[in-house]
């Protein structure tokens, strides 16, 4: 078994110290030339204690640059930034209460919060884990939904980076066909089949990959299943299903994944999210309810991580992505679903995981559309939800009429899995007019709405 050596990635601490180093250098002008550095900044030069103010300032700031030089940790990073927050904030307030002071205090305020942002954006996120290096072979990776979509995406660019990987899903099939274009990349893979929902099976999947390659360097977990239908209309053992795989099944492999990551001292896992855990949507009540707390749960792993130096905890939220998923999906609507425009390749979502495996992030955003339709969710929610569901049919349901079926929610479909499902691009053009069309419509019957006497 090839020895691995896990050597600590330095990077964030490194950016931590340059930053403090750069800060530092402002800091010792204004202690050492208070009187040149208050004439740029608007100080008058007949005050007398504006220059001494300046002083203590910049002793201050030396002394927390010091500081975080000595230890660029997370603790005494906030703890800086929340002295920076409590200087600016001050200063805003004698910019508020004297006009003397005004523009010398704003421009303390200003340069203050940049220093602090810079900071804490060298050193975040918290709880990543470091660089991983093998004296022979690469790193082992174990992907659960690695038989169709975006786990299979990412095997195959997990293969061609020379990692050893170990593929999970349901469906045995599906896992070596699979496991056959990886192996076709040269690399050493292992099949696992591995119901999530299960915590005993991903128990001993985690073992199983632990005993065969000698460790487990990093996890993704991009398994889910959907159901569509009006929330009444849905089964009651359909939405718990979904909600069994798609969260329950997320919190087993993490929680298995976290405890083999502790025992060896380092690891990361990735977790695909969805920009429906940030929106809400008509016909999907069961997965929308499980992204939600997905988010949630991922972002309470992260904080706690703050506390398990070496582990790194990602959160990939990827929009409309063309994969089997919406075909295999459960459906009570007589409509299959589809993926709303704008849609990306699944092989899109794969870079950003590899992105997230190599330097975890906090949450990686894969859809050019995303942070709009986010934006509008939170800040105009009447219009939003005036206009997602005729869009919702328009853009995210297909035309053709199937009858009511349970998909692949309670059981695999091989038949049905693949890296990519049927959405390319071919379609946005109609659809994205037909969806221009609507949401014009609704602009223009809430405009005549409000005109009326």
């Amino acid at each position: 078994m090839p020895e691995v050596v896990r050597t600590p990635d330095r990077g964030p601490a490194d950016r931590v110290r340059r930053v403090a180093l750069a800060r530092s250098v402002w800091a010792v002008a204004c202690a050492a030339a208070p009187r040149a550095v208050g004439a740029r900044v608007g100080l008058d030069p007949a005050d007398r204690w504006g220059p001494y103010a300046l002083r203590v300032l910049g002793l201050r700031e030396v002394a927390q640059a010091a500081a975080t030089v000595a230890a660029p940790r997370p603790a005494v990073v906030d703890a800086g930034v929340g002295v920076d927050a409590l200087h600016a904030l001050s200063m805003v307030g004698l910019a508020a209460v004297s006009r003397r002071y005004r523009r010398p205090a704003l421009a303390s305020a200003a340069v203050t919060t940049g220093w602090a942002l810079l900071g804490h954006r060298a050193g975040r996120p918290d709880g990543r884990g470091g660089a991983v290096q093998d004296t022979e072979g690469g790193r082992v990776v174990v992907i659960t939904g690695a038989s169709s979509g975006i786990g299979r995406a990412t095997a195959v660019g997990c293969a061609r980076r020379g990692d050893r990987l170990v593929l999970a899903a349901r469906a045995e099939e599906s896992l070596r066909a699979a496991e056959r274009e990886c192996v076709a990349l040269g690399a050493e893979t292992l099949v696992v089949p591995t119901d999530v929902a299960d915590q005993g099976a991903v128990d001993t999947l985690l073992a199983t990959a632990a005993e065969h390659f000698g460790r487990v360097d990093a996890v993704v977990h991009s398994v889910t299943v959907v159901a569509y239908g009006r929330f009444e209309d849905v089964p009651a053992k359909v939405f718990d299903q979904v909600l069994a795989v798609t969260l329950t099944g997320a919190a087993n492999v993490a929680r298995t994944a976290l405890r083999t990551f502790q025992a060896q001292c380092g690891g990361n896992l990735v977790v695909v999210g969805s920009l429906l855990g940030k929106i809400a949507v008509p016909y999907m009540s069961s997965y929308v309810t499980a992204k939600w707390a997905l988010q949630g749960f991922v972002r309470t792993l992260q904080v706690e991580a703050r506390e398990t130096p070496g582990i790194g905890i990602s959160l990939v939220s990827p929009g409309g992505v063309d994969t089997p998923v919406y075909s295999q999906a459960a459906t009570y609507l007589n409509r299959d679903g589809r993926p709303p425009p704008p849609v990306d390749p699944p092989e899109k979502v794969a870079r950003a995981i590899l992105r997230a495996l190599d330097r975890p992030r906090r949450e990686i955003s894969v859809g050019v559309a995303n942070p709009v339709v986010v934006l509008g969710f939170r800040t105009v929610p009447a219009v939003y939800d005036r206009l997602v569901a005729p869009l919702m049919r328009v853009g995210a349901l297909s035309k053709d009429p199937v009858e009511p079926n349970d998909g692949n929610v309670f059981a695999p479909r091989p038949a049905g899995d693949a890296t990519h499902g049927r959405w390319g691009r071919h379609w946005l053009r109609p659809t994205g007019a037909a969806a221009a069309l609507a949401a014009a419509a609704a602009v223009a019957g809430t405009a005549a709405r409000r005109v009326r006497p």
